[in-house]
């Protein structure tokens, strides 16, 4: 269906740089939908403008590792495609945007949770932060889910006045599909190898 394969495309409306045809890295495949909750979205632009769509998260599959990713690009479709990996610095709102992955996305357990995360992400992507962070208002909203939104004001209010991203948190950027903000997936090779480890150090003690 149209408006599931929109769910999560807001624009990379700050993301710099254009799509060189020779750059990509490697290739992202869209795994379908994990916890998610339905939202209606307006934004001027985008595909999925006046649409009712799931918000939340975003199973892929990139360099052999399954991750959880988030949207951060509502001005094309869901989908699968050659990728390159950017900082979250380059996107327009794109530090403020680590942030909230980067202290929430681990705690997600609930469909409400993860739709009001990327509720809160698609915010400071695309709202003017003249008129303030608040995802019932302003050019870039929601409707149609009141909880939703009141979950996503409750992370907007914690933000930070600056922040810089980890190292460990990239964007797969798409000339052809949406943009998503993943853990790095040698971050999670090595997390998981350290754990290894620290469970056979434990077991020998």
């Amino acid at each position: 269906m149209k408006t599931n394969r929109i769910v999560i495309s807001l624009v990379a409306a700050g993301m710099v740089g254009f799509c060189a045809s020779a750059a990509f890295a490697d290739v992202m495949t869209y795994n379908g939908m994990g916890l998610k909750a339905s939202v209606t979205l307006h934004y001027s632009g985008s595909p999925a403008n006046h649409s009712t769509i799931s918000a939340g998260q975003v199973l892929l599959s990139y360099q052999g590792q399954n991750l959880t990713a988030y949207c951060v690009d509502i001005l094309q479709y869901l989908g699968s495609g050659d990728v390159d990996e950017r900082s979250p610095s380059q996107l327009t709102g794109g530090n403020l945007a680590a942030y909230l992955f980067e202290t929430h996305a681990s705690s997600v357990t609930t469909g409400l949770a993860a739709a009001a995360l990327q509720t809160a992400i698609w915010e400071v992507l695309y709202e003017n932060p003249c008129n303030g962070y608040n995802p019932n208002s302003g050019t870039f909203r929601i409707t149609n889910n009141s909880a939703v939104a009141s979950a996503a004001q409750t992370l907007l209010a914690g933000l930070p006045g600056s922040y810089t991203p980890s190292e460990s948190t990239i964007v797969l950027h798409s000339c052809k599909v949406q943009d998503m903000m993943v853990p790095e997936p040698v971050t999670m090779i090595l997390l998981a190898a350290g754990v290894v480890t620290l469970i056979r150090r434990t077991r020998r003690a």
